[in-house]
């Protein structure tokens, strides 16, 4: 029920408002979740909901999750979870492997999909498996992640960094970004704002 999801939204924003955030970009796309979400509009949950491959590794990922400062949020994910649908959004390439498998991500407030219905913002989970290459891509959207669990290696522009439970990450427009995970499986918090209509789209 979309109740469960709402606690799930409302974790986040507690989440959210008890860390102290320096950086400025970070800090706008913070105001501007928090912003959008003070009131909810929900939308009557759609039937057929299949769940990607990847859900698999969800189990793992709350776990790791619990052990950190997230472990509200991931309580909040496991109780809202036969109400989420995790999807893999793009396009299958020609000889490639199904990352369908490995890759996928959760929302649960957007203009199109979702719980809830947002004109301004998304607001979501990215889930990687271990050991996976999610490719570089890109899109208008600013998008800010804040990763819950696995170390991993983000490379924004060509430049990789390493990241660790409890950073943020923001990527600004039409900027390129790859995500490179450990041994454990990834699960980040995501939000977009600005032209969210347009999809994000593989570079290579």
């Amino acid at each position: 029920m979309t109740e469960r999801v709402a606690h799930l939204i409302h974790t986040i924003r507690a989440y959210y408002e008890g860390l102290a955030i320096a950086d400025a970009a970070v800090k706008r796309e913070v105001d501007h979740m928090l912003s959008s979400t003070e009131m909810l509009d929900p939308v009557a949950p759609s039937g057929n909901r299949v769940n990607a491959g990847a859900v698999k590794h969800l189990p793992a990922a709350l776990d790791a999750t619990r052990k950190g400062p997230g472990r509200a949020v991931a309580d909040a994910i496991a109780a809202a979870q036969d109400d989420l649908l995790w999807y893999y959004g793009y396009a299958p390439r020609p000889g490639e492997r199904d990352l369908s498998q490995d890759i996928a991500f959760c929302e649960i407030l957007g203009p199109t999909t979702g719980s809830f219905r947002s004109a301004d913002t998304r607001l979501g989970f990215t889930l990687i498996g271990p050991r996976m290459h999610y490719p570089a891509h890109s899109h208008p959207a600013a998008e800010l992640y804040h990763l819950l669990a696995g170390s991993s290696t983000w490379i924004k522009a060509g430049e990789p960094s390493r990241k660790t439970p409890g950073d943020f990450i923001f990527h600004p427009s039409g900027v390129s970004h790859a995500m490179e995970t450990d041994d454990a499986s990834l699960l980040s918090i995501y939000s977009w704002s600005g032209d969210i209509i347009s999809r994000s789209t593989y570079l290579a």
